[in-house]
């Protein structure tokens, strides 16, 4: 039953319908756990965006490195399909590098702020 409601099956490629259930129930609780993490990690970037605002460029630089490793595992371990994060990370990498190089800018000071 997991087997065919699990969006890792479709989605990732993985053939779950050849595991056993105990393999079956391992996947789904490994991408839960990995579902989790990202929901963790999306409280702690609102946090940042929202209270502490400094922390801002080491938030990008971690978003930054977790997407650079991501195209390294892709381009080591590629998979059978093409998932659709697999797309996106070619997209978001540069983007990413975009807004934490602006992140990092020195802003301006005008001439009457002094």
């Amino acid at each position: 039953m997991a087997a065919r409601t699990f969006g890792g099956g479709i989605i990732a490629g993985l053939p779950l319908e050849t595991f056993s259930e105990g393999a079956v129930q391992s996947i789904v609780n490994s991408f839960g756990v990995y579902g989790i993490g990202h929901l963790q990690e999306a409280v702690v970037v609102w946090l940042v965006v929202f209270r502490y605002r400094q922390l801002i460029p080491l938030v990008l630089a971690f978003l930054l490195a977790s997407q650079a490793l991501g195209v390294v595992l892709l381009a080591w371990k590629p998979l059978p399909v093409t998932p659709p994060g697999e797309i996106a990370v070619h997209f978001l990498l540069p983007l990413s590098l975009g807004f934490f190089l602006l992140s990092i800018k020195a802003p301006k000071r005008s001439a009457d702020r002094r």
